[in-house]
């Protein structure tokens, strides 16, 4: 984006269609797994907020340092 190779909506669009295809797959191991499922990632990521993206370095930005998770409870 930085570089003009692609637009902010365009970005955004593609990190809803990963987030897509990762909750998938996810949907397929719940199928395997017992017990409770937590689901997390190792940072956070700005999403245009500070006028950034990603997760660059040496920021410490509420939203790069609360790591998001879900806890999905057990169905017994």
């Amino acid at each position: 984006m930085r570089e003009g190779l692609i637009k902010k909506s365009n970005l955004i669009s593609e990190y809803k269609k990963n987030i897509e295809i990762a909750i998938k797959e996810v949907e397929k191991l719940l199928k395997e797994l017992e017990g409770q499922t937590v689901i997390t990632s190792d940072h956070g990521n700005l999403y245009g907020k500070h006028l950034m993206f990603g997760h660059p370095p040496k920021m410490r930005f509420k939203e790069l340092v609360t790591v998001p998770w879900l806890r999905i409870p057990r169905k017994d």
